[in-house]
């Protein structure tokens, strides 16, 4: 999972608001757009499960 102050393609992670089954969700800054953003991660461990990654989408 990024980190605090961790860059993705576009965003820089800010803070974690919270974490559940299916995840973790993050406040990033959209470098683009310059306003704030809240993304969800998928757990590095379920990424190979087609399943799981098929429920995160949905």
């Amino acid at each position: 999972m990024p980190r605090i102050g961790d860059s993705l393609p576009h965003f820089r992670i800010l803070g974690k608001t919270g974490q559940g089954g299916m995840g973790e969700v993050v406040l990033a800054e959209d470098t683009s757009l310059g306003r704030k953003v809240a993304i969800k991660l998928l757990p590095q461990e379920m990424l190979s499960d087609p399943v799981a990654r098929e429920r995160f989408l949905l």
